[in-house]
């Protein structure tokens, strides 16, 4: 896998059952990070290191400006996790610098 790391904006849509239970789609603005660094599994033990990373929702927010946050499915929830990550992979302008010194793996 590819190192990667950024920040990611973009739609996803939701529905919801409004008070005439008449479901209606809510177009909400997501904001969120991700990062992954590839660990090393090779080598002498002392430059060894495990692989690492992160993704997370920085805002949801409805185009009305209403937080949805904490008004996700679980389901949603991981759906839009896993965009965040996809968006900051595929975003090719992330360039880790260290990965290029020579003593980065500390060989």
């Amino acid at each position: 896998m590819v190192n990667y790391s950024g920040e990611a904006f973009f739609e996803f849509i939701i529905y919801r059952f409004n008070d005439k239970e008449e479901e209606q789609e809510i177009i909400l603005n997501v904001r969120g990070r991700s990062y992954f660094m590839e660990g090393k599994m090779h080598g002498h033990p002392d430059n060894c290191f495990p692989s690492e990373g992160d993704t997370e929702i920085l805002s949801v927010s409805s185009s009305f400006g209403k937080d949805y946050r904490n008004l996700l499915t679980s389901e949603e929830e991981e759906a839009i996790l896993e965009q965040i990550a996809q968006e900051v992979q595929d975003d090719d302008s992330y360039v880790d610098e260290d990965f290029y010194e020579e003593d980065f793996f500390g060989d």
